[in-house]
């Protein structure tokens, strides 16, 4: 008998169960903005046929682990898989009223995702060099992380030519997953509200504006690109590491330092904030650059201490802290636009004059963090991509090709611009590209 690339990628990956009805695993690693967007699509997959029509009898399953990065989605026929004991005994076959089922047409009937790390932990698992950090996906079995220095790829923020670490699966296959991703620069609410008195001083906010005026875009302070890049560079004696918190901010106390809470290395958000700020893979001329600090927990260059973030969640942390005039926290950082939680202290600032987000208030319902980008009024926005490599994985081209098309045939999250669109700008798949239409 003939196999086929299919039914060898099923041999492979059930290979060493015990049970005959053991799960076909994919793990799956990359960028944090499209899960729910991705757990979604895989519950279409799960249930629904390709025009759309319930499948009867095809149940959907999503376990959450207690590492806010990791889940694990899980397809199944007859009552739904929905505890560790149901699990185990559908797998050992002392409980035939369920039997796992693919997603889709491929053969992949169990998801685990791990989006710690960001976008190029999707290129670093294809390559099997997943860092320890990121390797904990889990198993609905055991209610237990497993590590695994592999995964057979996901989504990215960014293509990895900006990447700010090197692409370690040269013979990944790239492809769009057609959406446009905006980024923003977020403040704690003491920067915010120092931003605020010291661009209103100057003329550059209308006096008519109060600090609370979230929903003018006239009234939000704005960050300059060669503000940011003072900030983000290595130069240890730029203007903002010399002042610090007193840079962007009035009313600081002496010495006030400015916190940079950046991403690490594997982020695709740092990759577009590298990009965009300073030019990172897209200069024609590379003595131009002025680099940026290495990634580690702290560093301090003068009054500004650089903090590396593992995700989007560890910034959202840094960022949201509640005002305090007697103990003030000046903090800034780079996250993607899908971050709008409500009842949040942090605030998003315009970038350039330019706003993304409708309103500073995060958790606004009206918020889209879009209509500026598809309007082609801001232009921090960088388009998507999916890597993995049907040689190493068979089946997987098949996976992403289905995952992506029904992802895009779903309503997107905040700050995710389906393309094409209406107005139709675009990066036109380059992140060196302008925005244009």
């Amino acid at each position: 008998m003939k196999l086929t690339k299919l039914m060898i990628a099923v041999v492979s990956l059930t290979a060493g169960s015990a049970f005959a009805n053991a799960p076909v695993i994919a793990k799956l690693t990359g960028a944090s903005a499209m899960r729910d967007n991705q757990g979604l699509a895989l519950g279409e997959l799960c249930t629904k046929d390709a025009a759309g029509v319930a499948k009867p009898g095809y149940f959907f399953k999503q376990f959450n682990s207690t590492d806010g990065n990791v889940r694990t989605y899980v397809c199944s026929t007859g009552s739904i898989i929905g505890t560790q004991a149901k699990y185990n005994a559908v797998i050992a076959g002392t409980d035939t009223s369920a039997a796992f089922a693919g997603f889709g047409s491929s053969a992949y009937s169990e998801v685990r995702q791990s989006v710690a790390g960001g976008s190029f932990t999707a290129v670093q698992g294809l390559a099997g060099v997943l860092p320890v950090e990121n390797q904990n996906f889990y198993n609905p079995g055991t209610n237990a992380f497993e590590q695994s220095a592999s995964s057979i790829g996901g989504y990215t923020d960014t293509e990895v030519g900006v990447a700010v670490i090197a692409n370690p699966a040269p013979d990944a296959t790239e492809t769009s997953v057609g959406v446009l991703q905006t980024f923003g620069v977020g403040v704690s609410r003491d920067l915010y509200n120092g931003m605020f008195a010291k661009q209103k001083a100057a003329g550059f906010i209308p006096s008519t504006c109060a600090e609370t005026d979230f929903a003018t875009p006239a009234c939000v302070p704005s960050i300059s690109k060669g503000q940011m890049a003072s900030i983000m560079n290595a130069n240890g004696f730029s203007k903002a590491k010399e002042l610090g918190a007193a840079y962007l901010a009035s009313g600081t106390p002496a010495d006030a330092k400015l916190v940079y809470a950046r991403r690490v290395d594997s982020s695709g958000t740092q990759a577009a904030a590298t990009s965009y700020f300073l030019l990172n893979g897209c200069s024609p001329n590379p003595e131009a650059l002025v680099g940026q600090p290495p990634q580690g927990t702290t560093e301090d260059q003068g009054l500004v201490t650089v903090q590396a973030n593992a995700g989007t969640s560890d910034v959202r942390t840094a960022l949201n802290v509640a005002a305090n005039a007697a103990n003030p926290t000046y903090v800034i950082g780079v996250m993607s636009g899908e971050n709008n939680t409500s009842g949040a202290n942090w605030r998003w600032v315009r970038v350039n004059g330019s706003n993304m987000s409708e309103s500073a208030q995060p958790g606004l319902g009206t918020n889209t963090n879009i209509n500026t980008t598809i309007t082609g009024g801001y232009d921090f926005a960088y388009e998507s991509k999916a890597y993995y490599n049907e040689a190493a994985n068979p089946g997987s081209e098949l996976f992403f090709g289905e995952l992506i098309a029904k992802s895009q045939a779903l309503t997107l999250p905040k700050g995710l611009v389906a393309l094409p669109n209406a107005n139709g700008f675009t990066r036109n798949g380059s992140a060196c590209g302008v925005l244009t239409n």
